[in-house]
């Protein structure tokens, strides 16, 4: 029954994903059209089957011949977050709609003097075209040139722009002015009439997270992922509050997400990197435990097994007291002993499987066939005071780096080469890419961090 029930949602949910494939089918080609089909994309549950769909869609408009067809084409795109590929289409495209995907775009890949360029001459060619206008002015607001952002939003009134476009607008002026509480008033005005505008959800995440209110900024990120294309900046910005909160496996699906259809992402990449080494922190604190809980267990002495009297004494006059002894000790071994016989052997066997140890366990842990390299590094008394004495700030490590390594009160190389391994990692968010970038700069001096 419940396989019948979830085919019978699945059928629902594709037959939902006609509706907005339909109507860019039948679209116009009007933003306000595709803003609205847009809002719809986001609100469909099947979002892998809606996005092979659409996939399917733009590339048999593709290769239509048809300029309107190809516009299409960019268009599906664009909500998949091909950006490539929807570029190559809209080339020489000089439509309202072409523009407004174009800023868009621009606008996703954090190129805002391309975004302000690309919407001047959408907003030059089409002066009453109320969506572009207000992407030129957030744009020119992005970029803190207020008075051309003021000036644009008074033609905009005039032009009659919607009301909560006016109040997210007046809210992101008052916020980049620094009047943050006036901005946040403004943006849950405008959420209040419009519970679906992503910027508002995304300015209230920013200045929640500022506060300190994680929880209201995941519910804010949250809603800014259902927007597609997806919204890479809200989808890092939610991964990095989960990996703040040591809830690693979200915070690499959200990178992941951004890495699906982003891959040249580094932002992306990189804390997606850090992740992964953070986790394997956390098995390897897993793994601590099992180890210190077996060291307890290789504690433990003979004497408080019952065993028979004759293999007591044997073990006695062996010098093993305790598991750990015991499991140094191979069955040849045991058996070469005098009076040692199957029964004793067999009776120890059994209590070491209780613990999941055995007999010579000890000897094949130790062998080791690697021998341990010998260091060619400097020693930190070997360095010139000079050196030490050099700020971190003028050294080649990254930003991030060095912002973990102020949190630890390293300003010098000399603060640094005190530090071991174990030392940067415990810093909240110092990951692997931190930690390679701080050992190959070192490297390449001949130096190296502490040993333990």
């Amino acid at each position: 029954m419940e396989n019948i029930a979830y085919n019978s949602l699945r059928e629902k949910n594709m037959q939902n994903t006609a509706l907005p494939l339909e109507q860019l089918e039948n679209t116009k080609l009007n933003i306000t059209e595709v803003e609205d089909i847009q809002r719809q994309f986001a609100q469909m549950s099947e979002k892998k089957v809606v996005r092979q769909k659409l996939l399917e869609w733009s590339e048999n408009q593709s290769q239509s011949t048809s300029s309107k067809n190809k516009l299409k084409a960019a268009l599906g795109f664009w909500l998949l977050g091909k950006f490539e590929e929807s570029l190559t289409l809209l080339e020489k495209d000089q439509s309202e709609l072409a523009y407004y995907l174009k800023g868009k775009i621009a606008a996703y890949q954090e190129d805002r003097k391309k975004e302000i360029v690309i919407l001047e001459k959408g907003f030059q060619k089409y002066p009453h075209s109320l969506h572009l206008g207000k992407m030129l002015a957030k744009a020119y607001l992005e970029q803190r040139d207020i008075e051309k952002g003021t000036q644009l939003l008074e033609t905009l009134k005039k032009l009659e722009l919607s009301e909560e476009d006016i109040l997210f607008l007046e809210g992101y002026l008052y916020e980049i002015q620094g009047d943050y509480e006036k901005g946040m008033e403004y943006y849950h005005q405008v959420l209040e009439k419009d519970p679906s505008h992503f910027d508002s959800h995304f300015r209230l995440a920013i200045q929640e997270s500022l506060r300190g209110d994680e929880d209201k900024a995941i519910y804010h990120y949250k809603e800014c992922t259902k927007k597609i294309p997806i919204y890479f900046t809200a989808w890092i910005n939610l991964g990095l509050i989960y990996e703040d909160r040591g809830r690693y496996e979200e915070a690499i699906r959200c990178f992941e997400e951004v890495l699906r259809i982003y891959p040249q992402n580094l932002k992306a990449r990189m804390y997606w990197e850090d992740c992964q080494f953070s986790l394997n922190m956390v098995y390897d604190e897993d793994r601590k435990k099992r180890t210190d809980r077996r060291k307890q267990i290789l504690r433990i002495p003979i004497k408080e097994f019952e065993l028979s009297v004759r293999a007591r004494n044997c073990l006695n006059k062996m010098h093993i007291r305790t598991l750990g002894d015991l499991i140094e000790k191979t069955e040849e071994e045991l058996l070469a002993y005098k009076n040692f016989g199957e029964n004793s052997l067999q009776e120890i066997k059994d209590m070491l499987s209780k613990y999941n140890l055995s007999l010579g366990e000890g000897k094949r842990q130790a062998a080791s066939p690697y021998p341990r390299p010998q260091s060619s590094v400097k020693t930190r008394n070997q360095v010139p005071e000079e050196l030490l004495a050099k700020s971190i700030h003028e050294l080649p490590f990254s930003k991030r780096a060095i912002t973990g390594m102020e949190k630890l009160s390293i300003y010098t190389l000399g603060d640094l080469l005190s530090k071991s391994e174990a030392d940067l990692m415990g810093v909240r968010n110092f990951g692997k890419v931190s930690l390679d970038n701080i050992k190959k700069t070192l490297m390449e001096m001949g130096l190296s961090l502490r040993k333990v």
